[in-house]
């Protein structure tokens, strides 16, 4: 391997934990989303402290939210069944990660 290569390939490699650990589990869900709206790519959403939530991607929804054993979880009428999310939060505390059970992702920024 040429002396450039093996060093970028170095760099990638120790890069790569860095950027994992820009992402902190959140020990307090509740008191992290609490009164605080996020803002998503093409959709808003706001956690009120009584249990409600808006989400808004043009045409608003109204649903409930609540946490439960650490993890975000939400229900949406008609729907009756509750969704539940493990909540990661960005090293600077501007962006919040919503990651479900087959763990897929969905970021979004403190408004």
């Amino acid at each position: 391997m040429r002396p450039t290569v093996r060093l970028a390939a170095m760099f990638c490699i120790v890069a790569l934990p860095v950027v994992a650990q820009d992402w902190q589990p959140v020990a307090d869900v509740y008191g992290t989303l609490s009164g605080r709206t996020v803002q998503y790519p093409s959709a808003t959403q706001a956690f009120r402290s009584n249990g409600s939530t808006r989400y808004d991607a043009g045409t608003p929804s109204v649903g409930r939210w609540t946490e439960s054993a650490g993890r975000y979880c939400s229900v949406w009428p008609p729907v009756e069944s509750w969704s539940c999310f493990d909540v990661m939060i960005s090293g600077d505390g501007s962006r919040i990660r919503f990651v479900d059970d087959r763990g897929n992702a969905t970021d979004g920024a403190f408004r």
